[in-house]
């Protein structure tokens, strides 16, 4: 089994602000020879209306596993759009693409937080790596909501050497906390040179070493960011540069990797194949 934790839809009712806008089967035929069983959908700042219809489309579509939301804990809408996507078990998350040190002591947003992890589901954060210390603070604020970095907190620029000290330090200091997982994605896009990125696995080694060192086996997830990657490489490079470096860390690392980790994270269900194992 493997799971795609990543990857954005959109078609020419539903524009989303993406390199471009296809639907599941575009994506079905591309990642199904490199075995690629079910997806998470990633929100891209579509509101409600895109919310609403990532869940129709998964009702009707068993390779969407879930679905992670555009929901914005600041808002005064946030109680009731979320109590709307948690009457569906397909929702899965919601993910914000800021965390400010004002947000963390706010008590409204921490409030809608809260209600997020009373009804049992992960946060997306699509931040950067200097933005560590609110991370921080926030795992200390609700140390049981589980936290999903988003494309590994921006790594730039991976040029195959050494990886940049400061993220290299930002990641272990998050990493620290127990209820922080991260997507190992969007690599392709982080590399300093003109595209396109290097497809030699070798090349981003030295950055998955690192998080290989901070988060270990149990919370790293494979997740891809298409169609984004497709501006600078394609599906089969960058899905062959992470399975070459997990598959070398063994059966037992490659497997959580690619769908273990992804469902304790997310906590969904397989869908269409009742003989899949548990998650455990």
């Amino acid at each position: 089994m493997i799971v795609d934790s990543h990857v954005h839809f959109g078609d020419s009712d539903h524009q989303a602000p993406i390199f471009r806008n296809e639907l599941p089967p575009v994506f079905r035929d591309i990642a199904a020879p490199h075995g690629v069983t079910g997806v998470v959908h990633a929100e891209t700042l579509g509101g409600q209306a895109e919310n609403r219809w990532i869940l129709e489309l998964a009702a009707a579509d068993p390779y969407i596993l879930g679905m992670v939301a555009s929901l914005d804990p600041r808002s005064k809408r946030f109680a009731d759009e979320l109590a709307e996507c948690a009457a569906d078990p397909l929702f899965r998350g919601l993910r914000i693409h800021e965390l400010t040190a004002d947000a963390v002591q706010d008590g409204q947003f921490l409030r809608n937080l809260q209600a997020l992890l009373n009804v049992d589901r992960s946060l997306d954060l699509h931040v950067h790596h200097q933005d560590f210390k609110p991370v921080v603070a926030l795992t200390r604020q609700l140390p049981e909501l589980r936290i999903i970095l988003n494309h590994i907190c921006q790594g730039r620029p991976i040029t195959g050497g050494e990886p940049n000290p400061d993220w290299a330090a930002a990641i272990h200091i998050m990493a620290s906390a127990a209820n922080v997982y991260c997507k190992v994605s969007g690599l392709v896009q982080q590399v300093a040179d003109e595209p396109p990125a290097p497809c030699d696995p070798a090349f981003y080694s030295p950055v998955i070493d690192i998080l290989w060192e901070a988060f270990g086996e149990e919370r790293l997830i494979f997740a891809s960011n298409w169609p984004q990657i497709e501006e600078v490489s394609d599906y089969a490079s960058a899905f062959d540069i992470v399975d070459a470096y997990f598959t070398a860390r063994g059966p037992a690392a490659r497997d959580r990797f690619f769908w273990r980790n992804s469902a304790a994270a997310y906590q969904w269900t397989a869908r269409s194949d009742p003989a899949v194992p548990d998650a455990g």
